[in-house]
């Protein structure tokens, strides 16, 4: 098995590009790999409302409540890069952005 260190990953690489340029209060470990990152946010959210507003936005979100073995965190995010281009990504991540945003400042 080649170890990348997620260099050379170009969904990946756009995903943490715009992670850095768009969310850059929020922390993100850099994955070697893989299908997602998880992200924490600087804030709780709504899980659910966020997940809805960014479904009718056309971005897809998990959070964290399948990924805790106790009680599921109200700052967790798993954003997919594995599916979609370089393009899509950053859009969605973007978007995603300004959602949480919003978000944050309704509530």
């Amino acid at each position: 098995m080649v170890r990348t260190n997620g260099r050379g990953l170009p969904r990946l690489e756009a995903m943490v590009s715009a992670l850095d340029e768009f969310m850059p209060g929020h922390r993100y470990v850099r994955p070697e790999g893989g299908f997602f990152v998880g992200v924490t946010l600087a804030h709780p959210v709504d899980a659910a409302r966020l997940r809805k507003h960014a479904s009718n936005a056309g971005v897809n979100v998990a959070d964290g409540d399948g990924f805790f073995v106790s009680k599921p965190s109200a700052t967790f995010l798993r954003l997919p890069f594995c599916s979609m281009d370089e393009a899509t990504v950053r859009i969605g991540v973007k978007v995603l952005s300004a959602i949480i945003g919003k978000d944050l400042a309704e509530h």
